[in-house]
């Protein structure tokens, strides 16, 4: 289940009103950020855009292949975010392509005793035929053959499917089984943030817009948290009605509210929090109508988190090294421990788990200066020497940060390696001669030649190959080991 299929402009129908379901919709831009959260690559149909699908191949592994997981707290998520009551059922639909995920959405939606939820039912081969657009012409010839089914449809002969229904109908039996790519258009989140509510009645007091506006900071926090941004300052504007009054004839219809902040931020309770303290001191001169937030000054988020554990609500946050020495003291020396890096020329023997040792990350290595004159002639070995340093180094950086603790050798289809499809080689090889490193295991010096691999399934790899005379027979064998993950 590598997709998720949702149809927010349904279960948003009665909040969208008459107004069209567009990218510049108040609902599309506070409900895409939610959605990009969990995974960048949010897509829609071409012809389409009422149906988000949400591509989770590239952070499956964070959920460790839970991806129904991923869907229930997304489902959770937009329950909460939702700014009016789910007339209809807030169903998802997951699958291995597009279409499988859009057709059990669907055919969830049409069934009348379907509750919501994440639906990953029925079968694929037992899918509604007019759940693929593609066919929608074709089904009442197929009806009248008994073929109302994928798995039916996809039983009959290619060669004559291609010459009834033409070539769109294989093309969409392939994609829809996961066969071939699914032409898709992709959603993007709006590049500047700016909401506004229209209010059901005139407003002469802010603190009736308290849960309006405590929602619009969620969804600034939202696409703040979507874009990688943090923000610095933010503007309130709240619009009047035009009032013939002498006594409102002076003022202007939009009042205005910038708010800053001392440290740059993307938590809704702080900002919030601020915009209530301000709210409190505020008096509308005219009642308003609409409020409008905008976000003034944002900056990339560049700088490291300083810590992954949030503090529990209602505690004290504890930082992690007060954590892990709590558990060291309880648990013992040596049953929390932390990665040192050695200098080894073996991949294997270049990370090594030692006992946590807080002193250790402290301890800084003093450069002494030398005074002594020093000699500006520049031997040629000398730059040569450094120019191999350089490049060693250079390569080094490409190594990837996850090393197994045991390479894992790899099956190979057709010269080659396979991790749950051929693996497509990007760079290399990298030739590494290990001699002598551990002679009672090895005594005959080690060849690996590394490479860079991309799988569509598992992303990006370090893999290396063996070549491995066999005595029997006098030919070479070859092997692959997978090595390291990138991501």
């Amino acid at each position: 289940m590598l997709w998720l299929a949702s149809h927010p402009a349904h279960w948003l129908r009665e909040a969208l009103g008459d107004l069209p379901w567009q990218h510049q919709h108040p609902l599309w831009q506070a409900l895409a950020p939610r959605f990009v959260v969990y995974s960048p690559h949010l897509y829609t149909w071409p012809d389409t855009p009422d149906v988000w699908l949400l591509d989770l191949r590239s952070v499956q592994r964070l959920w460790r292949g839970d991806v129904l997981r991923l869907a229930h707290q997304l489902q959770d998520d937009c329950h909460a975010w939702a700014p009016t009551s789910l007339t209809a059922a807030l169903v998802f639909g997951v699958g291995d392509s597009p279409w499988q995920a859009a057709a059990r959405m669907a055919w969830a939606l049409h069934s009348a005793a379907s509750p919501a939820g994440v639906w990953s039912e029925p079968d694929v081969d037992a899918l509604p035929l007019w759940t693929l657009s593609p066919l929608r012409k074709a089904l009442k010839p197929l009806a009248a053959m008994g073929i109302r089914h994928w798995g039916e449809l996809r039983a009959l002969p290619r060669p004559g499917v291609m010459r009834r229904w033409g070539r769109v109908a294989i093309d969409t039996l392939d994609q829809a089984y996961a066969k071939a790519e699914t032409p898709l258009k992709a959603v993007t989140v709006p590049d500047t943030f700016s909401a506004h509510a229209d209010l059901p009645a005139p407003v002469s007091d802010l603190t009736e817009l308290y849960e309006r506006g405590e929602q619009m900071v969620q969804d600034l926090c939202a696409w703040l948290a979507a874009r990688r941004c943090v923000a610095t300052a933010i503007e309130w504007r709240w619009r009047s009605e035009k009032r013939q009054n002498a006594r409102y004839a002076d003022e202007p219809i939009d009042t205005r509210m910038l708010l800053r902040a001392s440290e740059a931020h993307a938590d809704p309770a702080v900002w919030w929090r601020l915009t209530q303290t301000h709210w409190q001191q505020q008096v509308l001169g005219q009642p308003a109508v609409a409020v409008y937030l905008t976000a003034v000054e944002t900056y990339s988020q560049t700088d490291h988190t300083p810590s992954l554990w949030r503090p529990v609500l209602g505690q004290s946050a504890e930082s992690v090294g007060a954590c892990l020495d709590r558990l060291q003291a309880r648990l013992g020396v040596d049953a929390v421990r932390m990665v040192a890096l050695h200098d080894a020329v073996a991949p294997e023997a270049q990370q090594q788990w030692r006992a946590y040792d807080p002193s250790a990350s402290r301890r800084r290595v003093s450069a002494h200066r030398h005074h002594t004159p020093v000699d500006t002639t520049v031997d040629p070995r000398e730059a040569a020497y450094q120019a191999q340093v350089t490049r060693t180094q250079d390569v080094q950086l490409l190594r990837p940060p996850w090393l197994l603790q045991t390479p894992q050798r790899l099956l190979v289809r057709e010269e080659r390696p396979v991790v749950g499809v051929p693996l497509r080689l990007l760079m290399g090889p990298e030739r590494m001669e290990l001699v002598g490193w551990s002679e009672a295991e090895r005594p005959a010096p080690v060849v690996r030649d590394y490479y860079v691999a991309w799988s569509a399934s598992a992303g990006l790899l370090w893999v290396y190959k063996t070549q491995t005379p066999s005595p029997d027979t006098g030919t070479t064998e070859v092997r692959w080991y997978l090595h390291g993950l990138y991501g």
